[in-house]
């Protein structure tokens, strides 16, 4: 009966030191920390990426810019031209025979030859060139008359107080600028001056074909021209004769021009 009763308590011992070794176990088997999975994703090693493709930039052609002139300088100015004098000193006279006085017939048909030249360069129709020639014989003695020598005055033209150009004052004998300064200076018996003698001859063809003689270039014979300048007041009667005579003693009329012709 004891030996069944040791055998029990033996028994129940076992399995309480059983039971005491499986809760050891599983007590230390909860201590232990879980096993967990990586969290780090295991990623394939990927291909390098490839720049997305880029139209390169267009370059607008590039103009050469033109060349920069280099700063000029600003062009010299001329000095403005000095007044005129009152006083006109340098007029260029063609004097006939040294100037000698007295009459010549050689230096009449010499100062007439230029005159015709210049008359035959500038004439409108209707000029007759041989009493042009008479009237600068007269008026400017044949190349020797103050008038002419001093102011190159041919015709013997006077100057007023609408002519704008030079004066030959013939009281002081002295070229001056214009009417006004001849006045300024008290001089009196007043004609035009002109710098050269083809400039007289210019002057006298507008004279010419002024409303005053304008009609005589409808004339065709020298006696009718001569006497209708005298009677459009020109000068004395006695010069429309004189001019006729001039005519027919030099021989003028072979520098007359036929306007029938042209």
């Amino acid at each position: 009966m004891l030996l069944k009763s040791w055998k029990f308590l033996s028994l129940c011992a076992l399995l309480t030191v059983a039971i005491c070794l499986f809760m050891t176990m599983n007590t230390a088997a909860e201590s232990l920390p879980p096993e967990t999975e990586s969290t780090e994703a295991v990623t394939e090693p990927s291909e390098a990426p490839v720049p997305p493709e880029t139209t390169p930039p267009t370059q607008e052609p590039v103009t050469p810019s033109e060349p920069t002139e280099a700063p000029t300088e600003p062009p010299a100015t001329e000095p403005e031209p000095e007044p005129e004098p009152d006083i006109i000193t340098d007029i260029e006279v063609r004097l006939y025979n040294d100037h000698k006085e007295g009459f010549n017939p050689v230096d009449g048909a010499a100062y007439c030859k230029d005159i015709a030249a210049l008359l035959l360069k500038h004439a409108p129709k209707g000029l007759r060139i041989s009493i042009g020639c008479a009237m600068a014989y007269t008026e400017g003695g044949a190349g020797k008359n103050g008038v002419y020598t001093r102011a190159n005055n041919c015709f013997g033209i006077r100057a007023t107080k609408g002519w704008s150009g030079w004066v030959f004052a013939r009281s002081t004998q002295t070229v001056y600028k214009d009417y006004a300064t001849a006045v300024k200076y008290g001089a009196s018996d007043f004609f035009r001056a002109y710098p050269t003698m083809e400039d007289s001859v210019k002057d006298y063809i507008r004279h010419m074909q002024n409303s005053r003689y304008g009609k005589v270039l409808t004339i065709t014979n020298d006696y009718d021209y001569a006497h209708y300048i005298i009677n459009q007041g020109y000068g004395p009667e006695h010069l429309a004769d004189d001019w006729v005579w001039l005519v027919k003693y030099y021989d003028l009329s072979k520098y007359n021009i036929d306007w029938s012709l042209s």
